[in-house]
């Protein structure tokens, strides 16, 4: 496993993308999120208050009420381009891991402070799945110029 940590966010109106990157090293994962998730993860991220509780930080409240802790999230697994993870509660002395879309498990993990790792196996697997798309899939305009900018981006990861 691989630690990684949220380094930027994109949104070009159509869709975001969420970019890990690895703590320590240069390996990035860039996930294409639903535009809710994306806002969430950038919310806590930039410090922003809610009057009432949105849905992850009500998530949050449940698992630190029921006496749980957040301990990691693991993205695990990429099958035909679609990332999935899971959340590892410790509860009442026992870890628990429940199956979840990678993009509410970031915005949870942001919240608790928690870990972000990612299986070498997904990197690898989403090496090649970007390679295959480059060779054989013809995209707009639109989406090449989105591809460089996220390809190019550069941010401080003290974030």
């Amino acid at each position: 496993m691989i630690e990684m940590m949220v380094h930027s966010l994109l949104d070009n109106g159509r869709y975001a993308v969420v970019v890990l990157r690895e703590v320590g090293g240069r390996r990035e994962l860039q996930m294409i999120v639903g535009q809710y998730e994306a806002a969430a993860i950038l919310r806590h991220l930039s410090g922003m208050k809610e009057p009432r509780p949105l849905t992850h930080d009500l998530m949050k409240n449940l698992v630190e009420t029921l006496g749980g802790q957040l301990k990691k999230i693991t993205v695990n697994d990429l099958r035909t381009n679609i990332y999935y993870a899971v959340i590892s509660i410790a509860s009442d002395g026992e870890d628990v891991e429940v199956d979840s879309r990678p993009s509410d498990a970031i915005a949870l993990a942001v919240r608790f402070g928690a870990p972000i790792y990612v299986m070498e196996k997904v990197i690898e697997e989403a090496k090649n799945t970007t390679a295959e798309l480059g060779e054989e899939e013809e995209t707009s305009d639109v989406d090449k110029k989105f591809r460089d900018i996220v390809k190019g981006l550069e941010l401080d990861d003290t974030q």
